[in-house]
């Protein structure tokens, strides 16, 4: 029971009241903004309701509102708020917007309203739709009725008789709200899934509705078996619509609905939920003038769903300015109102992962101490830590999944009964998923000088995919295709050493591996301590992946070289401004056109030659095509089924190429040796002729050799390959890149094999019958060609066989392993006994065995673990995968070969299961709806 309701400005000054007791004197109200402001200077939360000198005071805020109820009596305060709440809902149903100007301009209406809502202080008509049948806010002529409506009198209040539609339709919407809250470490410290359950009713009649869940207690109370997953539903409400009575024993939802939209029950689910959108972020400081931001964010719900209208909010100090952005998906722009940057993505598909790199500047007046220091009073007063004494803020993610529940709950039927009219109906049903309170707390980690960017909004423009170089730095961080498995760059919360991939030359030599590292490039002394470093596993994208290892034997068979394509870097790169990746696309047309040139000059010239020399060309053609299409899979990380990841796959393909060089290579030596046959043994060729075909052919025209202008196709792919050599080389050499320099190596090894094709044509044309000239120089380039087959043969199936690496490579883990455990104070206690590894594609898989104390404990041994992950994964190029082991420091006979079962034990393994250990298959019922499938009708 209230005294009387006041609608009050955020002032305290009074817009409109309506007493109904007259045992409250309206002075009263003065006094309220005064009591509110000493309760919020007294605490930060300020209850709804208090008392002063003998009066009650209630009240909600609204927009720029304060609705306030008064009252004497000692009366049911829940009660009350609940009317207050029930007035905005009303208003909010007339004027769309309740505000201080709406307020004003319909105070004629809001008195009628009032009085018909409550009479004498106690509550009468709430329902919107009973009360716009005879409050409306057209002007026309009201009939006096001598009564109200049946509606107000009658049980079911919430609906009048009468009702008729044409399309008898019911829309049924399932809306949860997820609030989280994410600690810096990862872990969710709070979850909570906030439901309702919202109908739209165009039923014709008095229908009689009964809706059904998967709720677990139904079930358990009627003892049937579930048939997917059970939701067990926490603090349900109802609306007054509902038969409580009935859902208390059976648990059965029976209802007369309202006409119109309403909302029907809500519920919540205290359970521990993971975050569907999972954000990370990393922060650089330079100097105390920028700070640069790097964040990814990852969906964690199934492919099949897609999250709309993603807003991440990332806090930033107040007094940045200048703000930049990069990032190939959505929209970024900078918010200095809430000293935010807001990254807006139209929409999320479910398992992607995105980045997002922004740079704000900073006023040059503050110092390091000011904007540095962990983040802590860089950020002032907004998120400041230490230094402004104030907690950082977290990150905010907002978003909304359609066809989708965190909780699974599932409308199971919706049966619509008319008893009179007996019409069909169809209901309609959809399922979202919205974001609430998310809030992730990161550690938001100084890292001073870890990358040096000399353009940081150009890092794509200007790739140099050399290891240890700044623009490599700029290029791993920069350069990532979104969509592809595998992505460039991956850190967590507490990461203090930024994480990429780069690319090496790949061979038995030193140096060989190509893989995941960290930052290589930085200099141990600017990093943090070791056991402040933590480590995550992450991807390798296709365009720093895409290099395929092939050698070729050298001229004659003195020298070898070994080369990998490299270039495919810039192949798959869409900037086409950038001067490596315009010269190597150039080199591609050139040795497609000199293939194909060479190839017909050579059919059309009688030059043995020139054909093996376009033969070569073609190989690295179609070499490059297979490069490109088996690391594309090797590139995806690891997963159940492939557990060390998919680098084999490379393997493969690279033993395709070395087929293709073999096969080619024994074709190419077969032609020139026929030829040299028919020169020197013609007999012998006619015989042999006549055993593949049973007859021959004679051109009299290849007895006299090639013709003189295969000499000049020859000179010109010397040019166009010196060219390009030279060309390259000059990028290479401003880039520092090693990739683009083995680009340029493989030009020049093309033009010396183009040299020998010149020198062969050019004696068979100089010298008196020395037309045997040219096959001898088709036979010896074929060589050259099966050597660099058989290599790679040997090559491919020694990394399928999983060889050990070598020595080499098992030194530098040791000595990396070796210099991070020096660092540690009890380093003595620490002995490497051995370092095992095998290689995977472009990835080495490492297992290092370490000896401890047996006292220690299981932290100890963990921080250990990842202090030498790291700096192995920081100091030795290609290592992607660290397995630690650790021994007793007392038993030394203790070695790798110890974690293998040996045989006698193997024999006896029984392989039948035996009684009461058998695992029962856990089945998860998931259920998807897609656009056509939420528009099509459901009919229950």
């Amino acid at each position: 029971m209230a005294s009387a309701i006041f609608f009050l400005d955020l002032k305290g000054k009074t817009l409109l009241a309506r007493n109904y007791r007259g045992d409250i004197p309206m002075s009263a109200v003065e006094k309220f903004p005064i009591l509110l402001s000493d309760a919020e200077e007294e605490s930060s939360a300020v209850p709804p309701c208090f008392s002063h000198e003998g009066i009650n005071y209630l009240y909600i805020r609204h927009s720029n509102l304060y609705i306030l109820a008064l009252t004497k009596k000692n009366t049911n305060a829940t009660e009350i708020l609940l009317f207050l709440h029930k007035v905005v809902e009303v208003f909010t149903e007339y004027f769309k917007v309740l505000e201080e100007e709406s307020i004003r301009d319909n105070f004629v209406i809001i008195y009628e309203l009032l009085d018909e809502m409550m009479d004498f202080g106690y509550p009468q008509t709430t329902e919107s739709k009973i009360l716009q049948e005879y409050i409306t806010q057209e002007s026309h002529k009201l009939e006096v009725q001598a009564r109200p409506p049946i509606a107000v009198t009658n049980a079911v209040s919430w609906r009048s008789e009468g009702i008729r539609y044409r399309k008898n339709e019911v829309f049924l919407d399932v809306v949860e709200s997820l609030n989280l809250l994410v600690s810096a470490s990862g872990n969710v410290l709070r979850s909570e899934i906030l439901g309702a359950i919202k109908m739209k009713c165009y039923l014709s009649g008095m229908p009689e509705l009964r809706l059904g869940l998967n709720d677990k207690v139904m079930f358990e109370t009627t003892g049937r078996a579930t048939r997917g997953k059970a939701v067990e539903m926490e603090d349900v409400k109802f609306h007054q619509c509902v038969r409580l009575s009935r859902f208390e024993n059976d648990r059965t939802i029976s209802f007369i609905p309202p006409d119109g939209e309403f909302e029907l029950m809500s519920y919540r689910l205290n359970t521990q939920v993971k975050p569907l959108i999972w954000v990370e972020c990393l922060v650089e400081s330079h100097s105390g003038s920028r700070m640069e931001y790097m964040l990814k964010a990852k969906a964690q719900f199934k492919r099949r769903s897609t999250a709309n209208n993603v807003e991440i909010l990332v806090p930033v100090p107040e007094d940045a300015d200048s703000p930049r952005f990069r990032t190939n998906i959505g929209t970024v722009h900078y918010a200095p109102e809430k000293s935010a940057i807001i990254w807006k993505i139209k929409q999320f598909g479910g398992g992607k992962e995105f980045l997002m790199r922004a740079e704000l500047g900073l006023p040059s007046v503050k110092g390091d101490d000011e904007h540095g220091g962990g983040m802590t009073g860089g950020f002032g007063g907004s998120m400041g830590g230490t230094g402004g004494g104030k907690a950082k803020r977290p990150i905010n993610v907002k978003f909304e999944i359609p066809y989708f529940t965190t909780s699974g709950i599932q409308v199971r039927y919706l049966k619509i009964t008319e008893p009179k009219l007996q019409y069909p109906s169809l209901p309609w049903v959809r399922y979202i998923t919205q974001s609430g309170d998310i809030a992730v707390l990161l550690n938001w980690t100084y890292v001073p000088g870890l990358m040096p960017l000399t353009h940081p909004l150009r890092w794509r423009a200007h790739p140099s995919p050399t290891p240890g170089s700044p623009s490599n730095l700029r290029c791993s961080i920069g350069r990532f295709r979104v969509g592809r498995p595998g992505f460039v760059l991956s850190f967590r919360s507490q990461l203090r050493v930024l994480r990429t991939s780069a690319t090496s030359f790949p061979s038995r030599h030193k140096n060989s591996a190509r893989s995941l590292i960290p930052f290589n490039s930085v200099n141990a002394s600017r990093l943090p301590h070791p056991s402040l470093i933590t480590t995550t596993t992450i991807s390798t994208p296709l365009h720093l992946m895409a290099t395929q290892t092939r050698s070729h034997g050298g001229h004659g068979g003195h020298h070898h070289h070994h080369h990998h394509h490299g270039g495919n870097v810039y192949l798959t790169s869409t900037n086409k401004n950038d001067a490596g990746v315009r010269i190597t696309r150039i080199g591609l047309v050139a040795n497609l056109a000199m293939a194909i040139g060479k190839f017909i000059g050579g059919y059309v010239f009688h030059s043995q030659a020139l054909i093996a020399d376009a033969y070569h060309a073609l190989t690295d053609l179609v070499s490059d095509i297979l490069t490109l299409g088996t690391v594309a899979w090797s590139l995806k990380p690891p997963s159940e089924r492939f557990p060390n990841g998919y680098g084999k796959i490379e393997s493969i393909g690279a033993l395709g190429v070395s087929g293709l060089l073999l096969c080619g290579g024994v074709f190419m030596g077969l032609n020139s040796g026929q030829v040299l046959l028919d020169q020197f043994y013609p007999q012998a060729a006619e015989a042999i002729s006549h055993l593949g075909h049973g007859h021959s052919h004679s051109h009299g025209i290849d007895i006299h050799g090639p013709s003189i202008h295969a000499a000049w196709l020859a000179a010109g792919s010397i040019v166009v390959k010196e060219w390009l050599y030279h060309a390259t080389m000059k990028v290479a050499n401003e880039r520092k890149s090693s990739v683009l320099a083995s680009n340029a190596i493989h030009h020049r090894i093309d033009s010396l094999t183009s040299i020998v094709a010149l020198f062969t044509i050019g004696g068979t044309y100089l010298f008196k019958d020395a037309s045997w000239l040219d096959p001898v120089g088709g036979l010896l380039i074929s060589l050259m060609v099966i050597k660099a087959g058989w290599g790679n043969t040997c090559s491919s199936l020694l990394e399928l066989a999983d060889t050990a690496v070598d020595d080499e490579i098992k030194e530098s883990v040791q000595k990396a392993a070796s210099k991070a455990l020096a660092k540690l104070q009890d380093n003595n206690a620490i002995k490497i006994r051995d370092v095992q590894g095998m290689k995977s594609g472009q990835n080495y898989l490492m297992d290092i065995e370490l000896a401890v104390p047996g006292t220690w404990p299981i932290n100890r041994s963990r921080e250990i673990e990842e202090i030498v992950r790291t700096a192995i994964g920081a100091g030795v190029r290609g290592v992607k995968r660290v397995k630690v082991r650790f021994i007793p420091l007392e038993h030394e006979e203790l070695n790798f070969s110890e974690e293998f079962i040996p045989a006698e034990v193997a024999s006896q393994a029984n392989p039948e299961p035996e009684d009461g250990d058998t695992d029962c298959e856990a089945h998860g019922h998931g259920h998807g709806h897609d656009v056509h499938e939420h528009d099509a009708r459901k009919r229950r």
